[in-house]
């Protein structure tokens, strides 16, 4: 990965702007979107895994979490299912464990992101995020 899509400072990495390529129309986009159709282009900065954590969300300004549950985490963002609606463009903290470091720590990854979409189907809400940063801590 180049130094202009990742820079860390302080145990925290930020991600920038991904790599650019030409489309089939000719038209210079991020390398990791997907064409879809005519008129139709997935934005996603990195490859998604498909995968279900616990997730818990909160804005800066509050210190009250919401839980919720991935559907899909990548690099540069995740989609995870809540009962709770989040404000489009809204800034949000999310904590995603990882389960057992080394020696026995419980590790979690803590992402700062912005809400890019919602959508709401049979009372679920669905939330997806562009991760700005992210950094792993251990519970001590």
């Amino acid at each position: 990965m180049s130094s202009d899509q990742l820079s860390v400072l302080d145990g925290t990495a930020s991600l920038t702007r991904p790599a650019r390529a030409v489309n089939s129309r000719g038209q210079w986009r991020p390398m990791m979107e997907k064409e879809n159709g005519p008129d139709v282009t997935d934005k996603r900065h990195a490859s998604r895994i498909r995968v279900k954590l616990p997730v818990e969300v909160m804005l800066p300004d509050q210190t009250e979490t919401r839980s919720g549950l991935t559907r899909d985490v990548s690099a540069s963002g995740m989609f995870y299912e809540t009962e709770h609606a989040l404000p489009l463009g809204a800034p949000i903290r999310a904590f995603l464990p990882l389960g057992q470091g080394v020696p026995e720590l419980p590790v979690r990854v803590v992402c700062e992101g912005r809400v890019v979409r919602v959508e709401t189907r049979e009372g679920v809400v669905g939330v997806a995020v562009d991760f700005t940063s992210y950094r792993f801590v251990t519970e001590d």
